[in-house]
């Protein structure tokens, strides 16, 4: 017998094995913001060959534009992988709403600085402006409402000098389920005693994950931490119509990060707005 509460912690007698741990008693902790518990884990969970990526449509954009950068944001940076690899390319600060992310991020890289703010509420020190902000792996599908997101890109915009750029990802409509039923699936990944369980749930421009951490005690019980993430779909030509209405003079978008043209076969798009 298993259930997720609020508040305290709850003992739960379960004479069966739950999860993978044969244990007599589970504490169930309540569902928890997003990366609460996952950033010790985010790192191991996501493969280094997405952020060279990233990092080198970042370089060829740049290129391409001509732009020199004296300093370059990543908004959402979690635990600062990307801003490490950015930072070869200019001046380079992080900023996520997450605690628990930028306290990974600083402790890998001291020599970066990581700010706690969030989209809405970002805004660079001493009015400075950026010649490149990055959001990348998804972030802006976190946002829930389009009025929402247009004020977004309208901060973006506003902390960006003239003819810089702002480079995002959005999740396409392959990377979301496109009919009445609800699709689920299940990856399960084991980190020494922890067993992280990564449930995804499916629906029409819709998705939902929740995370379950197993964590065996001394004495012979499991902690399961919850956390839920949920993410909504925004259909290219929404997003174009956005960063025109927003002040972006000229953008792209991409169904990949070596830049060919986007399809219906793609489960992201890349997005390249200039000021």
């Amino acid at each position: 017998m298993t259930q997720i509460i609020s508040g305290q912690p709850s003992v739960i007698n379960a004479k069966l094995p739950f999860f993978s741990f044969p244990f007599s008693f589970i504490l169930i902790i309540a569902m928890e913001k997003p990366y609460k518990h996952i950033a010790k884990y985010y790192d191991l969970l996501i493969p280094d060959l997405w952020y060279c990526k990233w990092y080198k449509f970042a370089e060829k954009v740049l290129r391409r534009k001509k732009i020199n950068p004296s300093l370059i944001v990543d908004a959402g940076c979690g635990t600062g992988r990307l801003t490490n690899l950015l930072a070869s390319l200019g001046p380079a600060i992080g900023f996520d709403r997450s605690a628990e992310m930028l306290k990974i991020a600083r402790k890998k890289y001291p020599h970066i600085k990581f700010i706690k703010k969030s989209f809405l509420d970002f805004c660079l020190p001493d009015e400075k402006r950026a010649d490149l902000i990055v959001c990348a792996f998804d972030s802006l599908n976190y946002t829930s409402t389009v009025a929402e997101l247009r004020q977004i890109f309208k901060n973006f915009y506003n902390q960006i000098r003239e003819e810089g750029c702002l480079l995002f990802d959005l999740n396409g409509e392959k990377a979301f389920a496109w009919n009445k039923k609800l699709i689920k699936n299940t990856r399960t990944f084991k980190f020494d005693s922890t067993i992280v369980i990564w449930n995804n749930y499916f629906y029409p421009r819709h998705w939902k994950a929740i995370f379950e951490i197993q964590k065996p005690t001394k004495k012979g019980t499991a902690v399961v931490f919850t956390e839920q993430h949920e993410e909504f779909y925004y259909s290219p030509k929404t997003i174009l119509k956005i960063l025109s209405e927003t002040g972006f003079s000229h953008f792209q978008v991409y169904g990949d990060t070596a830049f060919h043209r986007p399809s219906l076969k793609n489960k992201r798009y890349f997005f390249v707005a200039q000021k």
